[in-house]
């Protein structure tokens, strides 16, 4: 297993999300948004993982039941797409059955450079590798909307079981 669980104040992980595109206040020693969470990080601080599920209730947003991937660093390590992965695989393991909005990701696409695929450029390759598709953008922002359908997610947990089993 590549990944340790943390928490929000843990000084490795507040260290690599200080590093993240998406990070508002380094001052603070927290870096999660309220509400129930999942930090994860490399077993050689080389990467973060972060999941929050907020209530449904509690936010304005598409996909108003689905877990929000925060924040993922990878500055070194095994491919990205796998480690996004087995991230999902430890995340369902802590959470339990996702809703069905599934797992979302927002990517500032004037914040992270895109990847050239056939010629064109595709943000949220990583993510698409992992099998997340495009889901539209927010409202405000225009950030591209990431999402992992309930069943995919099921389906990586028995993969990765299948795997540590085996």
């Amino acid at each position: 297993m590549i990944w340790r669980i943390g928490h929000q104040y843990h000084p490795d992980a507040v260290a690599l999300a200080n590093r993240h595109y998406s990070r508002v206040s380094r001052e603070s020693p927290k870096f999660m948004p309220p509400g129930r969470a999942v930090v994860l990080i490399a077993e050689h601080n080389e990467a973060l993982w972060t999941c929050s599920w907020p209530r449904a209730s509690m936010v304005n947003r598409a996909f108003p039941g689905a877990w929000l991937n925060t924040h993922f660093r990878r500055e070194s390590g095994e491919a990205a797409s796998r480690m996004i992965r087995s991230a999902i695989a430890v995340t369902l393991s802590i959470f339990g059955d996702p809703h069905d909005d599934g797992l979302i990701t927002l990517i500032d696409r004037g914040k992270v450079r895109p990847t050239k695929v056939r010629g064109r450029d595709v943000w949220g390759w990583t993510y698409m590798k992992a099998g997340f598709v495009p889901a539209g953008e927010t409202k405000k922002r225009k950030l591209l909307i990431m999402r992992l359908s309930a069943d995919a997610i099921r389906a990586i947990g028995r993969d990765f079981y299948v795997k540590i089993t085996s």
